[in-house]
C-alpha cells in the first residue's frame, strides 16, 4: 500500500498485515515530456520504468518483500511493478485493473487524449527509453527480451474489475471482464441523512479543492433542488452554503439510500461512485478534475449514461444542472440498471478467490 494510514483507516489495525510499497526514488526528468502523462508509458516512465538503475532497484525491492513473505500468489492492483518482480521470480500472479490501470495489450499503449503528430513522436521514444530499461533488467536476469512495453504484464493472468461500458480506454479483445467490486451497502459509522426540502433530488460527491464549487454549490440553492451533497473535509463550504434545500456533510454518508431516491448524481468521475450510480439507473453529471475521471466520463457520456463538462467548459454548470434536471434522457441508464439488476459485487470477489486458488 502507498497509503498506509487510509489503509489501516480502511481494513482495521489488526485485520491485515500492512506494509509500504516500494516507491522509485524522485526523477527530475525521465523523458523528454514533462506535461501531464499523454499514455501509460509516460505513467510507467514516471514511476521509474524509463531508468534502468531505478527500475533494477524497484524490482529487487519488490522481490525482496515478496521473499520475505514467502507468498504463493499476487494478487496486484495497478501495481505493475509487482507484476513485472512476481513475473521475473516465477510466482504465480494475478493482474486486476479497472480498465485505466490494466491497458490493453496493444503497442503503442493508447493515448489519454487525442493525439497529435508531436505526441506521436515522443510516445515512440519514451517506449524506446522504456524498452532499453526492462531489457537490461532480462539480460541481468537471464530473462527473455521484451518487445514490447505491454509485456511488463506479459505472464499475468489479467482481469478487468469493470464493466466493458466502464472501460476508460474503450472496447478492447483479449480481456476478461469480471465486474466492479465495489459495493454500496453502507459502513458502520457511516451518516444517515435525509433530504431537505426541495423540488427533486440530487445526490453529489465532490472534493473540496474542486475550483468550480462554489459555482455549483450556488446553482444547486438557486434551482430549488433538494440536494445532499457530500464533500469531505469541507467544513468551511459547509458553513457558507448548506440552506434549506441544500445539505452538505463533510464526512462518508448512507449513499445507498440516497441513490435509491436520487434523480441524478453529481460526480468528478470517480469508477465506484459511477458503477455504484449505474447499478441504480441514475444518471451521472461529472466534472473531472484529472485524466482517469476525463477518460471515464468520455466513456459514460459515449454511452448515454450521463454529461460531463472539461475545466474548460465549467461556465455551463448552470446549464448541465438544468439539463440533467429537466431533459436528459433516463432509458439508456434505466436499461442498464435492469440488466445488471441480478449482478452482486461479492461473487465477483468469489470468482476471484476460485481463480487465485487455481493458480496456487
Amino acid at each position: 500500500m502507498r497509503d498506509l494510514t487510509h489503509a489501516r483507516r480502511l481494513l482495521g489495525l489488526n485485520t491485515y498485515r500492512i506494509v509500504a510499497a516500494p516507491m522509485p526514488p524522485p526523477l527530475a526528468s525521465p523523458t523528454e515530456h514533462t506535461g501531464p502523462p499523454e499514455s501509460y508509458l509516460d505513467i510507467l516512465a514516471l514511476q521509474g520504468a524509463a531508468d534502468p538503475d531505478s527500475l533494477s532497484a524497484i524490482i529487487y525491492a519488490w522481490q525482496d518483500l515478496l521473499d520475505l513473505g514467502r507468498f504463493d500468489l499476487l494478487l496486484a492492483e495497478s501495481a505493475p511493478f509487482a507484476v513485472l518482480a512476481a513475473s521475473l521470480m516465477d510466482l504465480p500472479h494475478m493482474a486486476l485493473g479497472t480498465g485505466f490501470t490494466l491497458p490493453p495489450a496493444q503497442t503503442p499503449f493508447p493515448f489519454f487524449r487525442q493525439e497529435t503528430v508531436q505526441s506521436r513522436s515522443r510516445r515512440g521514444r519514451t517506449e524506446t527509453v522504456i524498452l532499453h530499461a526492462l531489457n537490461v533488467l532480462a539480460n541481468a536476469r537471464g530473462q527473455p527480451q521484451f518487445r514490447y512495453t505491454y509485456e511488463i504484464f506479459r505472464s499475468a493472468a489479467r482481469y478487468l474489475i469493470t464493466w466493458p461500458e466502464l472501460d476508460h480506454y474503450g472496447p478492447r479483445e483479449r480481456d476478461n471482464f469480471l465486474g466492479p467490486l465495489h459495493t454500496s451497502q453502507s459502513a458502520k459509522g457511516d451518516m444517515a441523512i435525509d433530504w431537505p426540502s426541495g423540488n427533486g433530488r440530487v445526490v453529489g460527491y465532490l472534493q473540496p479543492d474542486y475550483p468550480q464549487l462554489a459555482m455549483l454549490l450556488s446553482t444547486l440553492t438557486r434551482s430549488g433542488l433538494s440536494s445532499i451533497v457530500a464533500i469531505p473535509g469541507g467544513d468551511r463550504w459547509a458553513r457558507e452554503y448548506a440552506s434549506s434545500t441544500l445539505r452538505i456533510p463533510t464526512a462518508r454518508v448512507q449513499l445507498d439510500r440516497l441513490l435509491i431516491d436520487a434523480d441524478f448524481v453529481i460526480c468528478h468521475g470517480s469508477h465506484n461512485l459511477a458503477a455504484e450510480s449505474l447499478l441504480h439507473g441514475k444518471p451521472l453529471m461529472m466534472l473531472p478534475q484529472q485524466i482517469e475521471q476525463a477518460m471515464l466520463a468520455k466513456r459514460i457520456q459515449s454511452s448515454q449514461f450521463g454529461a460531463y463538462l472539461s475545466p474548460t467548459e465549467t461556465r455551463r454548470i448552470p446549464e448541465l444542472v438544468q439539463h440533467m434536471r429537466k431533459d436528459y434522457s433516463r432509458e439508456a441508464n434505466e436499461a442498464f440498471a435492469l440488466a445488471k439488476r441480478s449482478y452482486v459485487p461479492s461473487e465477483t470477489a468469489q470468482i476471484i478467490s476460485t481463480i487465485a486458488s487455481t493458480m496456487m
